[in-house]
């Protein structure tokens, strides 16, 4: 399961680095919902008056409609429920401004969802992912740097 980081990443020049895209290539990916809403939200923020919005749009949807629906994996209430008291603690202990409080909810609840599903997610967000870890050292995460180190 990739995170919105990975999607990012794999938009951008130079693209994903060598070990994750090879890595994403070979293997089966799960699509988090809080992921492709992630990146939705971006296509409708994008003002259409603006030149260059044109252009980033574009690559947004053409991901978006690639995405095999059977192979996207929405997070249990459950799952919810865990990530928001967890993203509410974080937010208090890390005094996380509120931008800040909403990113760590969906990634805590892509976190729970790859745990749930039995996946493992792929992430460049080190500091949420290893802060979320702490409270789920079950669940299993690939976290890689832009050089493409794992």
């Amino acid at each position: 399961m990739l995170d919105t980081t990975v999607y990012l990443d794999a938009l951008k020049a130079p693209g994903l680095p060598m070990p994750v895209a090879a890595l994403v290539a070979r293997n089966v990916v799960l699509h988090c919902s809080i992921a492709c809403a992630e990146l939705a939200v971006s296509v409708g923020h994008l003002d259409p008056a603006h030149p260059l919005s044109a252009r980033h749009r574009a690559p947004l949807i053409e991901l978006l409609s690639r995405m095999v629906p059977s192979r996207i994996v929405a997070p249990s209430a459950d799952a919810w429920t865990e990530a928001a008291i967890v993203a509410g603690i974080l937010a208090r202990i890390q005094g996380f401004a509120r931008e800040a409080r909403r990113a760590v909810l969906h990634d805590a609840m892509m976190l729970l969802t790859a745990l749930e599903s039995g996946a493992v997610l792929v992430s460049r967000n080190v500091r949420h992912m290893d802060l979320l870890m702490r409270f789920r050292s079950d669940a299993q995460v690939l976290l890689y740097d832009r050089e493409g180190s794992l």
